[in-house]
């Protein structure tokens, strides 16, 4: 995962800088496929204003921040939406 935390939005995080945030279920079915995943869920707490990223444009199709406080209520379902500051590619 942190090889492609790298690849897909060129930083370099260590492992132990990430919070673990839970495990997310998730399934998608297509016509000829039932793809299920589990979802484990890191956060990296960025005190700066601004991120140097790359973006792989094959793989990241945007990128969004949120407030700390926000993201556990949303992870924990004390809440079921948040506002997050952020783009998307085209």
């Amino acid at each position: 995962g942190m090889r492609e935390v790298e690849e897909e939005i060129g930083l370099t995080i260590p492992f132990e800088d990430l919070t673990f945030a839970g495990v997310i279920q998730d399934e998608i079915h297509l016509s000829d496929l039932t793809d299920r995943e589990f979802c484990h869920v890191y956060l990296y707490v960025h005190q700066e204003e601004q991120m140097n990223i790359q973006l792989q444009k094959e793989e990241v199709a945007g990128l969004y921040r949120a407030k700390l406080m926000d993201a556990q209520q949303l992870f924990t379902r004390k809440c079921e939406n948040m506002q997050l500051e952020g783009f998307e590619i085209d």
